[in-house]
């Protein structure tokens, strides 16, 4: 149902739909109708309980986006799009620095979404591309994947986030001392992540 807003002008009312005119006060309908103030407002007031409000709403709004990004790069479509609505979710995680993303990015780190040819290494591949951006979480997340068998390309691919966030030198030194760990671990995936880490560290010469 639309609104109708009265107004008296020279004696005469005028009655027109909310929304005909966006920029009348359309902020401050929104903000009266939805009961909420913009967190962004909140951080400006002068008032402490406002700016300390405003920094929460700001934080909670942040997670939701995430989840909501997250939801949409989970989606298998049926129809890959050039250009479609994973390969922005996935961008908007990197973009966002989302931790939480991390395990979803690199279980899916071989995951070429269609998008316009690079000249970069990565091409279409925009799950290691945002793990990149996202830096230290990522390098967690991948020692995590290590336990499990990896494909040729999800070594190749682990390996250039690795050097991009960290720089070849302390990625090996990393890697070492992950190996000796490795060497110790009477678990059945041992020797899985010790064979993981040795293809890394070739591919990091």
């Amino acid at each position: 149902m639309r609104t109708v807003l009265c107004l008296c002008f020279l004696g005469t009312p005028v009655c027109f739909l909310a929304g005909a005119f966006p920029c009348f006060g359309q902020k401050q309908l929104a903000e009266k109708s939805s009961g909420q103030k913009d967190p962004l407002d909140m951080l400006a007031s002068p008032k402490l309980a406002d700016r300390v409000a405003g920094e929460k709403a700001e934080i909670q709004a942040r997670e939701r986006r995430i989840q909501a990004l997250l939801t949409i790069a989970q989606k298998q479509d049926k129809k890959p799009q050039f250009y479609g609505s994973r390969l922005y979710a996935i961008r908007l995680l990197g973009e966002y620095r989302a931790a939480q993303a991390v395990d979803f990015l690199v279980e899916n780190v071989s995951l070429n979404l269609p998008a316009l040819a690079s000249e970069s290494f990565l091409g279409g591949h925009e799950c290691a591309r945002a793990l990149i951006q996202i830096g230290n979480p990522s390098i967690e997340g991948i020692s995590r994947r290590l336990s499990k068998p990896c494909e040729e390309l999800e070594i190749k691919l682990f390996a250039y986030v690795l050097g991009a966030i960290d720089g070849k030198e302390i990625s090996k030194h990393r890697l070492e001392l992950a190996e000796k760990e490795a060497e110790n671990l009477a678990t059945v995936d041992g020797p899985v992540r010790r064979q993981n880490i040795k293809k890394l560290l070739e591919q990091l010469k």
